[in-house]
């Protein structure tokens, strides 16, 4: 409120006179001109002094008249003004001295009774700085908001609001308000100020902010001509917030301080400020001269003498500001040491004696120092005051510090480069349209190696400028790395659209060479290297980035090289020669590499490039000989290291030595990140013992940094060293610090009992871990976006265990809990300092889409289709490309019935994925109920030659190959698929592809044995069991009503039955109560063949599924019951309502049966024709179907016609396997008929072989076939 209490100047003559007139008339002086006594004392601030004589005239008035509202006001804000001088004297000393609430609530008391008996603008606005003071903006400004609505013409009430939504750092309020007053009052200097304020924070084009500063400069020379004073505070924090990144603007604040030095001569805080903005344009002869002319000025202040070190510094005179900072260091001994000074001192050190860990803690004090002295509220003194160039000139000595580290190389690089982070995070923080900044950041964060954080950090420069060529030029680089080439390729092309001086620059070529290199466009690659080897900045002297920052006047400039980039050139030119085989160019070009840059951190890049040329030559013993030569000093030396493992491990294939080297690793540098990669060997080469050691020695190192402990918890666990991961897990929680790296270790946890199958201790972590997150806490970090992620993935995973334990609430109630997490989460997502966190928004839009899917899955477990549509629809609204989602439509559309939306769907998928196995499949089951069998036949061959080992196409193939007669080419697939992997012993899905084609073998032993084997993986449990149960109860070959069967059971089949009933419990708690599990219970049951367990499942048949819903299975079940119990009528017309449906594969088996069975029971009623119609029907859809070509020779035979009967026994005893001892019969009994006696006999010789008791066969065929072809 200061500013509309006190003019920035005015002269104090006058002020003079009223103290001398008030002080020699005190006894005699009225009321009136008291209170414009003392408020013109309080706008000098010299109302101290006079506060002891004022009291008692205070009491006087107060008894005299107790309602005078302007000396209740005034008396008010003099109980504020006390308190808020308090509070910056507080600040300042950094003292945590307490306001006196008692004094600031007896004046809030006041403004209210005052505006009780009606609107005062002076109660208003003291409500309004008494919030304010209390640092409740938002009801300071709804105080304001009223003075603007009761008073609309008063134009300070809207000065002040902008200048709150200034401390609020709400950039669209401090816009608008600006916009108010401008139209109210065009040249207002408040509104003008703000406008540009706000301009340069945002990241207005400098033009636009450049036109308003020329008319806030024209403004201030007509309103405020002799306001000296004005011109410097508007100059100040305008040139702090613009730096060296917006010359134009630096270049009109200059020009505002230059006409306050005509008003100012001998202004030593103007000189400085001078100075301090010649500093920023790059003039720094200049800003030594100001520094020493504000030094003579005020010999008291040490900030020009500071100033004038580092301009010495900069312009290379090391030794006379060595001999100036001496004097300095000794004088602090007395006053304590300035931020300033440890700055200055950090740049000495590095500029003389390159003692890195001396600069580097200079620098953390510099900041720590920094952080005491500026104030807190975030108004132009706060800007003036942090001054935002230092931080990023700290920011960018940190990161020339990451490449020069001494011993200690993967704490200091990455503390060094960690700190340029927080810096550079801070301006753009207060700063959010900090061109420059952003581009700072990008580096330091592809240093760091975060490519996707660097990504973020461009687009976001790039929303602000997208004509920022600088930016597109990095952009494309992060691309490469990210390997994303069509993208980083178009992002070059922009940035040359941008600028065509791009093309000029060396970074661009060594982009461009990368992008050629990886579409193997060689020759236009060694072409574009070739050309850079001629450009400017190739030539020129490698130069400290240090240098760089200060001898650049524009930071977003194209011109800058890095040696970084320059070593490039060499080492992808000697890879292009290697490449084409010119051996010799490519040694040439790294020797000369080796000389540009002998002595620079690049070098060590050099030798590493120069060891993988040598192992190229297949001189491996050369190629370590060089990598030894990388010193422990230089940054390359753990990707030395690194290398040299590799090519142990690879070319020699020693495990100890590649061990050995990462051993050695934790040997020169013991911290967390070293121990963590030698735990990664050890578990690589096996040696799970030193693993486990390494791991615990990271965990030394930083006890309670959870980062570690939860990337060793994974290493364990992905390791199978479950019990020890579990250990792991539960003591790093009693160490690591509160925080989001504890929830984590939470989750994580939580995810490994959920997948070992341990839900009830994942349901209690995760329980806990959500309410340890306390998201409704209005603690900071609860609200964190990390924090936030970590409850949203709790509770999808809560939601998970709580289903399988039966312990979830309604669909409704966890839907909106999950849902209401993700609506907190995503405005977080667009970041500090504005940054659109475009991959995290897009990640949440992914989780989003599986929240809906999996309460998709759920309704559709309870068959609410509608509901299931609803929210698949949902789930691609967030996300179009959610597979799952799409697969799920496409099934429930295939059910339906709707080809078209179902063929549009999986072409959705299969355009973006042509491989796509589950859309493939999706497909093939409409080509299977359009009966293109061959087709579906290709489309599974095609998958299993891409992979062999895709268990469920081979499946599928096997049936599908059955049905087609080519069961033997089945077997050829089966082969395949053990042999393409050395580990295919241990796949369920194998073994079970293996049972499955056993059985249609007709060879039931080795079927079990093979779909026991199965039962081991959660994923094949399931159909193993039903196969099995299916073959203990016989239900598929021997068909259960057949005569042969009623005569009762064998040892061997109760043995059958119990075995099936025990799998059936097993199937159970998979599969719940489904169906397909009634229906194999009610077979378990009628095993029997008692009437009163027959009756029972069809009781239960019955009853549990509703008419509508009676499948082809429930229906073949209730036939079959039927049958057993002699009711031949009646299941005959169970079978019908199947003979109606239309065939679906899915149920193939089940129709064959239906079939079957009827045609059986038209046989026995004469009805052959229909008999026979329904089993070539059996054969259209299955060639290997024996029933159907015994039924056929059966019929024939009946009518005795034996010659083609023949035909039919033969295909029957074929798809038998010769093992049926009936089919025997009948074909070795035709034969006979066809006076065929030598085949009749070789069956017969067959059937006894494996059949020797089997009745008639000697007596009836095989003697008569003997006598007959005896001479």
């Amino acid at each position: 409120m200061e500013h509309l209490l006190r003019p920035a100047d005015c002269p104090t003559c006058n002020f003079e006179i009223w103290k001398i007139i008030v002080n020699n008339q005190r006894p005699c002086i009225g009321s009136k001109i008291r209170i414009f006594y003392i408020m013109v004392l309080d706008l000098i601030v010299i109302l101290r002094s006079t506060l002891k004589y004022d009291d008692l005239f205070c009491l006087r008035i107060l008894q005299i008249q107790p309602h005078y509202v302007p000396f209740e006001c005034l008396s008010a804000w003099i109980g504020l003004e006390l308190e808020s001088e308090r509070k910056k004297t507080s600040e300042n000393t950094s003292q945590s001295q307490r306001l006196d609430s008692d004094c600031m609530e007896a004046s809030l008391h006041v403004f209210d009774e005052v505006l009780g008996r009606g609107n005062c603008i002076d109660a208003l606005i003291g409500r309004a700085y008494y919030y304010e003071l209390k640092d409740e903006f938002a009801k300071a400004i709804d105080e304001l908001n009223q003075v603007i609505v009761a008073y609309p013409w008063y134009l300070p009430a809207l000065c002040e609001k902008g200048r709150l939504g200034m401390l609020l750092q709400d950039w669209d309020l401090v816009q608008e308000t600006s916009q108010l007053i401008l139209q109210r009052d065009p040249h207002n200097i408040e509104g003008l100020r703000l406008t540009i304020h706000v301009m340069l924070c945002i990241g207005t084009e400098a033009i636009n902010a450049t036109n308003v500063l020329d008319k806030l400069l024209r403004t201030i020379e007509e309103r405020e001509t002799c306001n000296g004073n004005l011109c410097l505070q508007v100059s100040a924090p305008l040139a702090r917030i613009a730096g060296r990144g917006c010359p134009s603007v630096l270049r009109k604040t200059l020009a505002l301080i230059k006409r306050a030095e005509g008003l100012l001569p001998k202004h030593a805080q103007l000189f400085m400020e001078m100075a301090d903005q010649n500093f920023l344009v790059g003039d720094y002869k200049a800003a030594l001269e100001n520094y020493r002319l504000a030094s003579q000025l005020d010999e008291l202040s040490m900030e020009p003498m500071y100033g004038s070190v580092q301009c010495l510094l900069v312009l290379g005179e090391v030794e006379e500001a060595e001999q100036q900072l001496e004097l300095l260091v000794e004088i602090s001994v007395s006053m304590g040491k300035s931020a300033s000074l440890c700055y200055v001192m950090a740049q000495l050190v590095w500029k003389k004696e390159k003692d890195y860990s001396r600069c580097r803690d200079l620098l953390a004090e510099t900041i720590a120092l920094q952080s005491k002295v500026t104030t807190k509220r975030k108004d132009y003194r706060f800007y003036t005051e942090l001054n935002p160039d230092r931080l990023r000139s700290i920011a960018n000595l940190f990161l020339v510090l990451s490449r020069y580290v001494c011993k200690g190389i993967c704490v200091d690089r990455s503390f060094c480069l960690q700190q340029s982070v927080l810096l550079l995070e801070l301006v753009l923080d207060i700063i959010p349209g900090h061109l420059t900044g952003y581009l700072m950041l990008a580096e330091v964060q592809i240093q760091l190696d975060e490519f996707d954080s660097a990504q973020c950090t461009l687009q976001a420069a790039l929303g602000l400028d997208h004509t920022f060529a600088a930016a597109q030029l990095l952009l494309s680089q992060v691309q490469v790395q990210l390997k994303n080439f069509d993208t980083a390729r178009q992002s070059l092309e922009q940035a040359l659209s941008d600028n065509f001086m791009v093309r000029e620059t060396v970074k661009y070529h060594v982009i461009q060479a990368h992008i050629l290199l990886h579409y193997k466009e060689n020759e236009e690659a060694l072409k574009v290297l070739e050309s850079a080897m001629f450009l400017q900045g190739m030539k020129q002297v490698s130069t400290d980035m240090y240098e760089a920052y200060y001898s650049s006047t524009d930071l977003n400039a194209l011109g800058q090289t890095a040696d970084s980039d320059r070593v490039l050139v060499y080492l992808l030119l000697a890879d292009v020669h290697m490449r084409f085989g010119h051996t010799l160019e490519a040694t040439k070009t790294i020797q000369d590499a080796m000389n540009e840059f002998m002595g620079t951190p690049e070098e060590a890049q050099v030798v590493i490039a120069s060891a993988k040329l040598a192992l190229q030559r297949d001189e491996v013993s050369k190629a370590l000989a060089i990598l030894k030569q990388v010193p422990v000093e230089s940054i390359y030396f753990i990707k030395a290291k690194v290398t040299m493992a590799d090519i142990y491990i690879n070319h020699w294939h020693d495990k100890a030595m590649y061990a050995n080297c990462y051993r050695e690793l934790g040997e020169f540098f013991p911290s967390a990140k070293t121990f963590l990669m030698l735990g990664e060997a050890y578990m690589k080469v096996d040696d799970l013992h030193k693993g486990v050691e390494a791991y615990e020695s990271a965990m030394r190192e930083s006890p309670k940094d959870g980062s570690v402990a939860a990337q060793v918890g994974k290493a364990l666990f992905t390791s199978h060293n479950y019990e020890k991961a579990i250990e792991h897990y539960t003591a790093a929680l009693q160490t690591v610090d509160e925080g989001v790296w504890k929830l984590v270790l939470y989750y994580d946890l939580a995810e490994s009992y959920y997948k070992l199958k341990k839900y009830g201790q994942a349901e209690a972590l995760l329980t806990d871990m959500l309410a340890r997150a306390d998201i409704d806490s209005p603690h900071k970090e609860s609200r964190k976006t990390s924090s936030l992620m970590l409850c949203l993935k709790g509770s999808l995973l809560l939601s998970k265990v709580q289903n399988l334990l039966g312990t979830s609430g309604t669909l409704a109630e966890v839907m909106s809990s999950v849902r209401n997490l993700q609506s907190r989460l995503l405005p977080k997502l667009h970041g500090q300092h504005g940054l659109i966190k475009e991959d995290a928004i897009k990640e949440q839009n992914c989780v989003a889409a599986d929240i809906y899917y999996q309460f998709a899955k759920e309704c559709e477990a309870r068959r609410d289709l509608d509901k299931t549509v609803t929210l698949l629809h949902e789930a691609l609204k967030c996300n179009p490309a959610h597979n799952q989602a799409i697969l799920a439509l496409a099934r429930i559309h295939l059910s339906s019935g709707d080809i078209s939306e179902t063929e549009q769907k999986c072409a959705s998928i299969l355009r973006a994925d042509p491989f796509n196995s589950e859309a493939g499949d999706i497909l093939v089951r409409l080509m299977l109920n359009k009966e293109h069998y061959e087709s579906a036949i290709i489309h599974f061959k095609q998958n299993l030659e891409r992979d062999p080992n895709h268990y469920f196409s081979l499946a599928q193939l096997i049936r599908l190959l059955r049905c087609a007669g080519q069961s033997d080419e089945a077997q050829q697939y089966v082969l395949i698929a053990q042999k393409a992997s050395s580990t295919s012993h241990t796949h369920a899905g194998l073994y079970y592809c293996k049972g499955l084609l056993a059985r249609y073998l007709n060879n039931p032993h080795e079927a079990v044995q093979m779909l026991n084997r199965a039962r081991s993986d959660p994923e094949w449990v399931k159909p193993a069991i039903c196969l099995l149960i299916e073959i203990y109860l016989n239900i598929g070959n021997e068909l259960v009503w057949e005569e042969v069967n009623l005569e009762g059971t064998n040892p061997s089949s109760e043995e059958g039955i119990k075995a099936a009933w025990k799998l059936l419990g097993e199937n159970r708690l998979l599969d719940g109560q489904s169906i397909n599990q009634l229906v194999l219970e009610c077979y378990g049951t009628m095993a029997t063949r008692q009437k009163a367990d027959i009756e029972f499942a069809l009781g239960r048949l019955t009853e549990s599924v509703p008419k509508e819903e009676q499948k082809v299975s429930v229906l073949l079940a209730m036939a079959t019951g039927l049958t057993l119990l002699k009711q031949t009528a009646k299941a005959k017309n169970q079978l019908r309502i199947i003979d109606r449906m239309v065939y679906k594969w899915e149920d193939g088996e089940a129709f064959e049966r239906a079939w079957l069975m009827l045609a059986n029971i038209l046989m026995q009623g004469g009805k052959l024709d229909a008999a026979e119609e329904l089993c070539r029907r059996c054969l259209k859809y299955n060639k290997d179907c024996a029933r159907a070509w015994e039924y056929l020779g059966i019929m024939l035979e009946q009518g005795h016609c034996y010659g083609d009967a023949v035909v039919y026994f033969e295909n029957a005893w074929k798809c038998h396997r010769e093992s049926s001892p009936s089919v025997g019969y009948r074909l070795a009994f035709t034969y006979l008929k066809e006076k065929r006696y030598l085949e009749a006999i070789s069956i017969c010789h067959k059937v006894l072989k494996s059949f020797p008791n089997y009745p008639r066969t000697k007596k009836d065929i095989l003697d008569k076939a003997r006598l007959c072809v005896r001479p």
